[in-house]
């Protein structure tokens, strides 16, 4: 299966919880915020496949198209980053643990921020482009010295995920009763996901996750191992509406 569309897939599971979860709870912060990867997700792709149609003789023609491809670069951020980060320290009521989680809840936001920053105006060619080694045309030469040496900032992303992750496990502890049930549910589903994606990151080290070199099972379980990401909203869903919640003692 090509890999843009499972990642579709996968990630339009998201949307889909979140209006179930906004229309039911709509003081809910976490089902607004998966609307919102939905929205985002809808008009990047769109941008994304007009910048095709454009370059190949649409309205707007070669420029437009490579500006839309340049716009496309990072959007995968903010579809990636708020599963492993923001929903992870709202989870399940929408709020953060605690006030003192205020100031790590900006660390993942700023760095997201700029990294998305960075990635746009950072001069070379367009990463997965329409056309091989067309320049992007945002991209500013003159800060190339200040650009490159900023992508350590990706390290805030696993940081933000880690620290995530330790806020979910701490709620746990400190829970109980129907609380402790709904995290269950998501703990369960983020531990299968981390652990099924990195044996098959470690059986697949010899091949191109896009299919390169990869060998026909292990394709197979790449795509399964992205598919598998869609247990976290579906988690995040029975624990909020408390759907046949306690079936995970079963």
């Amino acid at each position: 299966i090509n890999g843009d569309v499972v990642f579709s897939i996968v990630f339009l599971t998201f949307p889909v919880v979140g209006y179930v979860v906004a229309s039911r709870r709509p003081d809910n912060n976490v089902g607004w915020l998966m609307l919102g990867m939905g929205a985002y997700l809808g008009a990047f792709a769109l941008l994304g496949t007009y910048g095709t149609y454009a370059i190949h003789g649409g309205p707007g023609g070669r420029d437009l198209g490579l500006l839309l491809e340049a716009l496309e670069q990072p959007s995968w951020l903010p579809i990636v980053v708020p599963p492993a980060t923001f929903l992870l320290l709202l989870f399940p009521d929408g709020h953060l643990p605690s006030p003192r989680w205020r100031w790590f809840a900006w660390t993942p936001g700023v760095a997201l921020v700029l990294i998305y920053l960075v990635i746009l105006f950072s001069p070379g060619p367009i990463e997965g482009g329409t056309l091989q080694r067309a320049p992007n045309p945002l991209g500013l030469e003159s800060l190339r010295p200040v650009l490159e040496p900023a992508l350590i900032l990706l390290v805030a992303i696993p940081i933000g995920a880690i620290g995530s992750l330790l806020s979910l496990v701490l709620r746990y502890r400190r829970a109980g009763g129907v609380e402790r049930q709904q995290l269950r549910w998501l703990v369960a589903a983020a531990a299968f996901v981390a652990i099924f994606y990195s044996l098959v990151f470690v059986l697949s080290a010899n091949a191109d996750w896009e299919g390169a070199g990869a060998a026909g099972w292990q394709a197979l379980l790449q795509n399964l191992a992205v598919f598998s990401f869609a247990l976290i909203p579906i988690a995040i869903g029975v624990g909020i509406l408390r759907h046949r919640l306690l079936d995970i003692d079963v």
